[in-house]
């Protein structure tokens, strides 16, 4: 049996919590108590709220899902699925063109040489993209970034298969990696807001790129029957269906920094103070290289 207060003191235990105001205190701890479960009784609407009779759609955390889905596949599954396969996506057609530089060299009469410097252009637009690509992606939101970055990786494949000399092929390469490299940098932050396990999310992100080995008979086969430019044209093939995807299942988002100033984001000195910290510039260094040996064998390796 329990015994009721009737004196209006404050238990012990609220006083500590509270301070020493308990009256004052314990009013205001009340209505934050409050606002807070309502808060957490308007978030699981917004979760589980169905739309009647239509039945088709369930909105999630994040945006919608379809009905047809177990319950428990969420919204942000949905998103790392469609980055793995945009990464999948964007690297795919420099893979290929490894697979068939040979094959180029043949039949535009262009050196090794030629080749080393489109793949080292493709490096540089791809490294010097990710920076532009992360302050257009707090200007205008994540989603829209990425989904320009695939499909204009898709649009430059194209413009790379109608080459018709080494000039073409240097310049085809660096828009290819520009506009690729455009890609990264949104959909890590695509995928740190929507994940708490931020370390798990990224690494199976990354798993994507890594796939497009899988595809080395395949483009042989295909390099081996038809032309160099029927392997080019398949990475605008592979960014079609990642391109629908993105646009039918993930949800836009508010920008970040809707008015921020492009200029201002990309400023010269803001890199230079960045790179000035030691930790930033030893992980950079560490990471260059790391990409260097990654890229070199990833390209010429046969």
């Amino acid at each position: 049996m329990s015994v009721r207060r009737t004196d209006g003191a404050v238990p012990r235990w609220r006083r500590r919590a509270l301070g020493n105001d308990p009256g004052g205190a314990a009013f205001a701890y009340g209505h934050q108590r409050l606002a807070a479960l309502r808060n957490r009784g308007r978030s699981r609407r917004l979760r589980h709220r169905s739309r009647g009779q239509a039945g088709r759609t369930v909105v999630s955390d994040a945006g919608t899902i379809p009905e047809w889905l177990p319950w428990k596949w969420r919204h942000r599954t949905s998103v790392l699925v469609l980055c793995v396969f945009a990464y999948f996506a964007v690297r795919f057609v420099e893979f290929a063109l490894s697979l068939v530089f040979p094959d180029i060299e043949a039949a535009l009469g262009i050196s090794t040489f030629t080749i080393g410097l489109a793949v080292t252009v493709s490096t540089i637009t791809y490294a010097l993209a990710q920076l532009p690509s992360g302050a257009l992606g707090d200007r205008f939101g994540e989603r829209a970034v990425v989904l320009a970055a695939v499909g204009l990786t898709g649009l430059a494949s194209v413009l790379l298969a109608a080459s018709s000399s080494g000039l073409f092929v240097v310049l085809g390469m660096g828009l290819v990696g520009a506009v690729s490299g455009a890609y990264y940098s949104p959909a890590t932050s695509l995928l740190t807001d929507a994940f708490d396990d931020t370390g798990r999310a990224i690494g199976t992100h990354r798993l994507g790129a890594q796939a497009v080995g899988f595809t080395g008979p395949i483009v042989a086969v295909v390099g081996a029957q038809y032309d160099w430019r029927v392997v080019v044209l398949l990475g605008t093939v592979v960014t079609i269906p990642v391109l629908a995807g993105f646009a039918l299942v993930v949800r836009p988002r508010q920008p970040a920094r809707p008015d921020a100033s492009l200029r201002e984001q990309v400023r010269p000195s803001r890199l230079v103070a960045l790179l000035s910290r030691p930790r930033i510039a030893f992980t950079t260094i560490v990471a260059g290289f790391a990409q260097f040996a990654d890229t070199a064998t990833f390209s010429f390796l046969p």
